[in-house]
């Protein structure tokens, strides 16, 4: 072993994963500062101790990479849970009333109330959200705007927002109207935009003290890493004071997101004029890409090819494009073309096989002209890709983040797009299978967020409690783990700096409660971090740890 400068830390007697390309099992690692130094055995890392290093007995506990969530809108909902009402995975309609009630007594009358859109009310039991009645009776002295699949409000909302049965519908949305055309206080899509601000505005400082207390949050489920994916500069630069000011305590990368509901010139000077060339920034904060871009939408306007079994109640099917960002094929094509002249690479959300193909179009268009494998495109959700499309994003060296929060939103596909297609959804082995990076996201706006039912759901395809969704694409555990850790370092160009526990990396690591490994797969959703380390400092310590870290 070549000769290694002191440690300042060797956790021993451990079962560390070190999710390196051999995923190896070790017993102890050794930290000098930010960075891993050493993972071997017992007696090998005990040997580079001097007189100033820590020595610390892990007890046999399992270490392992820090998690890295790749799509996790933070800036939003980090002030919507810390100053809303508390709508955290509901079970049932009586879950959302009690929060918005407790909101209600803690907030000034006349303020808002708004949650986090973490859950659809396909999960609840009743398998509907609570109507404007109902709503009135939990907070009539407050406006109300639930974020869930659409926007549910009370009757002060609509108030305050001037939305009366003669308010004319909007261009990509539409406002729920009952039996007697009056509004039932829900507002779809682009509908959304006549509610009053004040639902959703916040200042810097709020903002800020919200971010404070989430980030805190995320460390405690073993969070070490987080990509928020479309982010103004505004936000950006709210972030970087932060990061400046050392608020931020887990690695944070964004990508810069670019309106374009304009034409692609339009969308592509605006490019060019306000976006740095990226990766930009370190491993504590970076922008990794820029732009952001749909072919289709949520689950009730995806773009699949077998008839839907259900639409959305009260809108017309019509046809119509309800999402003023979506894009066509012309359009996008434009769009990857002149950014990958300009040497850019983006995202794309295309949840349908249908709007998969419209993605896949303009970036075939794009790699033949200028070649883009390098440049890591980000497929996001990708819920029904065909086998064919599964080849060309491997052809494409495209990065996949698929979402595991069909654990908790399975219902919702089953009633929009039917129990067979819903046994489709998101074909993790296969497209591993074909040698695509699949690093996952979650999309779920719950803080804190408990990782380990996802890595349930990966391993086992069961949901939270509907029997399992497409099983025979389950991966094994190493290779779920790849997801959630390494494949989220390559997906924002660090894999050489972190996402797995190796000489050199980043010292971002997690112990846990049971060995990932080895417990069966129902206890698999119990895990728990009982300590969070970013680059060798401890940020998260469980009350039960029963070390001293």
């Amino acid at each position: 072993m070549p000769h290694i400068l002191e440690p300042d830390l060797i956790l021993h007697g451990a079962k560390v994963v070190t999710v390196d390309a051999a995923f190896s099992i070790a017993q102890a690692i050794a930290i000098r500062g930010d960075r891993i130094v050493g993972v071997g055995s017992d007696a090998e890392m005990l040997a580079l101790a001097g007189k100033n290093t820590r020595k610390v007995s892990m007890g046999g506990r399992t270490i392992i990479p820090g998690l890295i969530d790749v799509h996790f809108q933070f800036f939003d909902r980090a002030a919507a849970q810390y100053f809303g009402a508390h709508v955290e995975l509901p079970d049932c309609v009586e879950d959302v009333l009690r929060a918005v009630r407790a909101a209600a007594a803690r907030l000034p009358k006349g303020s808002f109330i708004t949650c986090n859109p973490g859950w659809y009310p396909h999960m609840l039991r009743e398998f509907r959200p609570p109507t404007r009645a109902e709503l009135d009776a939990a907070a009539p002295d407050h406006p109300v705007v639930l974020w869930g699949e659409f926007h549910y409000l009370n009757s002060e909302a609509l108030r305050v927002s001037g939305i009366t049965r003669d308010t004319p519908q909007p261009e990509f949305g539409w406002i729920g109207k009952d039996e007697s055309g009056e509004p039932d206080g829900v507002l779809y899509g682009a509908a959304i935009g006549l509610a009053h601000p004040g639902w959703k505005t916040y200042t810097d400082d709020q903002r800020e003290e919200a971010l404070r207390w989430a980030s805190k949050q995320m460390l405690s489920m073993g969070i070490t890493s987080l990509r928020d994916p479309k982010r103004t500069p505004a936000e950006i630069r709210l972030y970087q004071r932060m990061h400046r000011q050392g608020q931020i305590p887990f690695r944070l990368s964004v990508q810069r997101f670019i309106p374009s509901q304009g034409t692609p010139q339009k969308v592509l000077d605006l490019l060019r004029e306000q976006s740095p060339f990226t990766p930009l920034g370190d491993h504590r904060f970076r922008i990794d890409r820029a732009g952001y871009f749909y072919t289709d939408g949520g689950y009730h306007r995806m773009k699949i090819s077998t008839p839907y079994a259900n639409s959305v109640p009260g809108i017309p099917n019509d046809g119509k494009p309800h999402f003023e960002l979506e894009q066509n094929v012309k359009s996008l094509t434009e769009i990857v073309m002149g950014m990958a002249q300009m040497g850019f690479t983006g995202s794309i959300m295309a949840a349908g096989d249908q709007g998969l193909d419209i993605a896949l179009e303009a970036l075939e268009a794009a790699d033949a002209e200028y070649g883009i494998r390098d440049k890591r495109w980000v497929l996001a959700h990708v819920i029904y890709p065909r086998p064919d499309q599964i080849e060309r994003i491997a052809r494409l060296g495209c990065v996949v983040t698929p979402m595991w929060h069909h654990y908790y939103y399975y219902p919702t596909q089953e009633f929009y797009h039917g129990r067979q297609k819903a046994q489709s959804t998101e074909p993790y082995k296969s497209l591993i299978d074909a040698g695509i990076v699949l690093a996952q996201g979650t999309d779920v706006s719950t803080i804190p967020l408990n990782y380990f039912p996802g890595y349930y759901f990966t391993v086992t395809r069961n949901t939270l409690r509907w029997g399992p969704a497409n099983p025979g694409e389950g991966l094994s555990r190493e290779q779920a783990l790849r997801t959630m850790t390494i494949n989220g370092a390559y997906t924002t160009f660090e894999e050489a700096a972190k996402g797995s526990l190796e000489p050199g990396k980043l010292a971002d690591l997690v112990v846990l409660s049971d060995d990932i490994l080895e417990i069966g797969d129902e206890s698999l959703k119990g895990l728990r971090a009982l300590a969070t380390m970013v680059g060798g400092e401890v940020v998260y310590r469980a009350a039960d740890l029963g070390i001293e870290l």
